[in-house]
C-alpha cells in the first residue's frame, strides 16, 4: 500500500474483515510490524495485495467479502473484484 507520502507498506497478512458503513474493510497486519499495529483499510487500499485477499478468503469463506458481487475469490478474479469497489 502506498500512501500520498510516498510511504510504502507491504501486506503480511490479513486478519479479518468487515462491512463498515456500506464498506468493506480489512484488518492487515503489516509486514515488519507486531500485531498491535494492524489497522482496517478499505479494500480499495489493497489494489497490490491481491494474493493476501484471496488466501485470507480462501481460509475464511463465510466472511465479508468472501462472495462479492455473487464471485468468489479467485486467481482469474481477484483485481476485477477490486475494482468494481473503485466505482
Amino acid at each position: 500500500v502506498e500512501l500520498s507520502t510516498g510511504e510504502e507498506y507491504e501486506v503480511d497478512q490479513i486478519l479479518d474483515s468487515r462491512m463498515r458503513r456500506r464498506q468493506l474493510q480489512y484488518l492487515v497486519l503489516w509486514k515488519g510490524y507486531p500485531i498491535s499495529e494492524a489497522t482496517w483499510e478499505p479494500v480499495t487500499h489493497l489494489q497490490h495485495a491481491p494474493k493476501a485477499l484471496r488466501d485470507f478468503h480462501q481460509r475464511y469463506p463465510l466472511k465479508p467479502g468472501a462472495n462479492l458481487g455473487g464471485r468468489p475469490w479467485g486467481e482469474d478474479n481477484v483485481i476485477d473484484v477490486i475494482s468494481s469497489c473503485l466505482i
